[in-house]
């Protein structure tokens, strides 16, 4: 599950008793990796409202619950010409709590932006029990552009469900002071004194006691003696033998929307497509005609290309997509490599072969750089791995499981020569080609927005340039694409890292300037000899 995704889906159901079952339950959720913090509470006259802050990961949500005493409809005006917008009933009107949300949202991201801390968006969620009659006129060009989602007419909005309801997670995060007394929301004197209270805190001292998701440093350690390893809603993880080196990540829970994001992968993901509707249409007849002959499917496939073009991703989506239509399990991939079979011992790697394949059961099983198995030396180890997988790829009974080979075109066709059927074993072959220079470009934009940063116009200029003299002078053979460009942005950080040591100005901070990327220039090679890199 993913906070907002999942925010977006419900906002399309418009079903309030989801909206408020989600709420509820997602702060109490470890696994999810998500806080929960109940930061405001107001009574009013005719209203009582809570305003929580949700976080996971780099997602953060304000959450405005509303409960009205007297159930009237409003009319919805977020002009804000003529001073605050207001929304109005047949008797009276009130300041718009989207108005007021935005604000505080307006505060709280200039506190993350002084604390340097990592965030993608702010996003608002604002319910209410009462009828809005225009909403639909705001939904989708002025609410859902400003990321903002409205849930009207929410009868399961008892007075005070909130406070009963929410749990607060004791654990969570670093307590800003950002509840706005110039908001006029009607705060408790007990409420204000607790404020002041606060503020005579020391930042330091915050920092120090609350480390968690919502920053860059990691999760508290107390907090992960607590975290369950698995339960019957986590993502299926596999528990792998001691001393096995091999990586495993989760099912993907949107790879669709994932898919979506990634650069050059539009072949590839129509192939996967293809793949998913034959297994999803094998199902359909099944369930009308029992008896019905099913088409042949099999999904072992070859992954061929450079290094940094993406197949690990890939491979994730590929097994999440496979795993949502049904033909595999858990969704889980398995990622090992040469060094994960081979051992000191004789036999280490039929040891090996036989604790991987029970590890990726149900998931994908990737083996990285492949054709590694398979050296000059005719005696070596390594061409025994796939020789003992041969019985399972054979077995027409091992449908829950996708084993994928990866690495360059030609060294893989000289790996599938090791067995006369095995070539047959890999039906589905998916090819990865080095990205052009604008994709390498979009990657890098992509990649600096994810630590909020943004290039000057001339840092811009000169930043393609730099990309565009190491794309020339790249060395084919050992090219990593969009390995090359994180490494280049790691450099850039470092220098952007120390120039901005001594900013006054916080807002600086986040932009990336010629100053941080000339140094840089200057240090790279471009010899055609030799691979591009740093003199020493």
């Amino acid at each position: 599950m993913t906070l907002v995704p999942e925010l977006l889906r419900l906002n399309q159901l418009v079903r309030g008793n989801n909206l408020l079952e989600f709420l509820t339950k997602v702060p109490t959720l470890y696994k999810e990796d998500v806080l929960a913090r109940k930061f405001r509470e107001v009574t009013e006259e005719d209203r009582h409202m809570t305003v929580m802050w949700y976080y996971q990961r780099t997602q953060i949500v304000l959450v405005c619950l509303e409960y009205h005493k007297n159930k009237k409809d409003y009319l919805v005006c977020e002009d804000d010409s003529d001073g605050a917008p207001r929304y109005y009933s047949e008797d009276g009107n009130y300041v718009s709590p989207v108005y007021r949300m935005k604000k505080l949202r307006e505060e709280v991201s200039g506190l993350l932006k002084e604390r340097r801390l990592l965030y993608n968006a702010i996003w608002i969620v604002y319910a209410t029990d009462v009828h809005l009659m225009n909403k639909d006129a705001y939904t989708d060009d002025v609410w859902l552009q400003d990321k903002v989602l409205v849930f009207d007419r929410q009868r399961i909005l008892p007075s005070k469900c909130c406070v009963e309801n929410i749990p607060e997670n004791n654990t969570g995060a670093l307590q800003f002071k950002y509840a706005d007394m110039d908001t006029k929301w009607g705060t408790a004197e007990e409420e204000v004194e607790e404020d002041v209270e606060d503020e005579e805190e020391d930042d330091d001292d915050l920092l120090a006691d609350y480390v968690d998701p919502l920053f860059p440093f990691g999760r508290p350690s107390s907090m992960q003696d607590e975290t369950p390893q698995h339960d019957k809603d986590s993502p299926f993880l596999p528990q792998l033998d001691d001393g096995l080196r091999a990586e495993v990540y989760p099912c993907i829970e949107e790879p669709e929307k994932m898919f979506e994001e990634m650069i050059g992968c539009q072949e590839i993901r129509e192939q996967i497509r293809q793949l998913t509707t034959l297994h999803s249409y094998n199902l359909k007849m099944r369930k009308y005609n029992p008896k019905a002959q099913q088409h042949e499917m099999t999904l072992h496939a070859i992954f061929h290309g450079s290094p940094g073009t993406g197949k690990t991703t890939i491979a994730r989506l590929y097994a999440s997509l496979l795993h949502q239509a049904g033909a595999l399990t858990h969704g889980h991939v398995v990622v090992a490599s040469r060094s994960t079979f081979l051992g000191t011992n004789f036999g280490d790697e039929e040891k090996a072969v036989h604790a991987v394949l029970n590890a990726a059961k149900g998931g994908v099983l990737m083996i990285d750089e492949a054709y590694l198995l398979n050296p000059p030396h005719p005696n070596d180890p390594g061409k025994h791995v796939l020789q003992l997988m041969m019985p399972m790829l054979a077995d027409e009974k091992e449908r829950d499981i996708a084993i994928v080979l990866c690495g360059y075109s030609e060294p893989m066709e000289r790996l599938l020569s090791l067995n006369e059927g095995l070539a047959s074993r890999f039906p589905n072959r998916f090819k990865f080609p080095d990205f052009t220079v604008p994709q390498l470009l979009e990657i890098s934009k992509r990649r600096i927005k994810k630590f909020d940063y943004h290039f000057t116009p001339k840092a811009w200029k000169l930043y393609k340039e730099l990309v565009n003299r190491v794309y020339d002078h790249r060395e084919k053979k050992n090219w990593g694409n969009a390995r090359e460009m994180g490494q280049l942005l790691d450099k850039i950080y470092i220098r952007h890292a120390n120039r901005c040591m001594t900013a006054s100005d916080p807002k600086k901070m986040f932009a990336i300037t010629v100053a941080d990327i000339k140094p840089v220039e200057s240090g790279l090679s471009f010899s055609p000899q030799h691979r591009i890199g740093f003199r020493v």
